[in-house]
């Protein structure tokens, strides 16, 4: 049975208190820097993830049709860098226009996607609430045909998960996984990084004033939210983003410089050898010279000596000496 409570005051000191004694609610890591850059269709919640990583009591307001985000957004949270994208399908221009918005979000992200220095990981942000929609397949396969190379850095965020328990949730990403058309297109093999549950405080349960529901989503908002930024500061390889500049198919202007500099010097340490090699034939013919018309005892034992004195010089690197 719920508790209601007349005044909101006293569920906010309530889920305050719940917080402070939970232990989940870590911060992060000073030591460490990362960047995720969020894609996804409209609506999905993705700006939202910004708000519960910054506070886990995190109150949504009433819910809109539009998404408010129409430009990329970057948000600082300590060493933490989140970078909000427009979200695709977005129905506010009609459906006819709905392929020319997608494909400046595309730009959108393409730019991100070179001008930042470094970005960590790439989460495809989806709801699996009403069920799995065939638009977030196809998007996805869409993000898959433009950055294959990048799948070490994609994973999976599934919103709209404060009311789920772990078996809910698990049932729920096994049963995406085993769509047809995820499998046909190894979406599951695409997404390395794997997949991440996320929520917050429902505005309905704020606005019915709900104590033990919003406790019960607030301890999962919790957990998610610990999950989540554990995930992102994992060890993981530091490469630079980049490197996926296939993109633009360009790659070759910035790898040849670099080729050129590498065959050049390459050809000089080729160069130096082959003088190092001719200097010492010529130093050990002369040597020789100087034995002929002497005793075959005795050119054994100068050979044997030479030799080692030769040998002793390359180790040394004092061969001209």
């Amino acid at each position: 049975m719920n508790t209601t409570y007349q005044s909101s005051q006293d569920i906010i000191q309530k889920l305050e208190q719940q917080r402070d004694l939970s232990g989940l609610h870590i911060q992060m890591p000073a030591d460490k820097q990362r960047s995720i850059l969020l894609i996804g269709p409209t609506r999905a919640g993705k700006s939202t993830i910004t708000k519960v990583i910054q506070d886990s009591l995190y109150q949504p307001p009433k819910p809109t049709l539009f998404s408010s985000t129409e430009a990329p957004e970057v948000h600082q949270i300590g060493s933490f860098r989140i970078i909000d994208m427009p979200g695709f399908n977005d129905l506010r221009s009609g459906s006819e226009r709905i392929r020319l918005i997608d494909n400046s979000i595309m730009n959108m992200l393409q730019n991100q996607l070179q001008n930042n220095n470094r970005i960590d990981i790439i989460a495809f942000v989806f709801s699996l609430s009403n069920g799995i929609r065939q638009e977030d397949i196809d998007k996805m396969v869409f993000i898959q045909s433009k950055f294959s190379k990048l799948s070490d850095k994609m994973i999976l965020i599934i919103t709209h998960a404060e009311d789920l328990n772990n078996e809910t949730k698990n049932n729920l990403i096994q049963g995406f996984f085993q769509h047809p058309d995820v499998k046909r297109h190894g979406l599951q093999n695409f997404f390395q990084r794997g997949y991440l549950f996320i929520g917050c405080l429902r505005y309905e349960s704020f606005n019915q004033l709900n104590c033990d529901t919003l406790v019960f989503e607030h301890q999962n908002v919790l957990e998610m939210r610990k999950k989540f930024i554990e995930k992102c500061f994992e060890d993981i390889p530091l490469s630079n983003i980049q490197s996926s500049f296939e993109v633009n198919h360009d790659l070759n202007q910035y790898l040849r410089p670099i080729g050129i500099t590498i065959g050049i010097c390459a050809l000089a340490i080729i160069g130096y050898q082959s003088f190092v090699i001719n200097k010492q034939n010529r130093l050990i013919e002369n040597m020789i010279e100087r034995l002929d018309g002497q005793s075959n005892d005795i050119q054994v034992i100068k050979y044997s000596v030479l030799y080692n004195i030769l040998l002793n010089k390359l180790k040394n690197g004092n061969i001209y000496k």
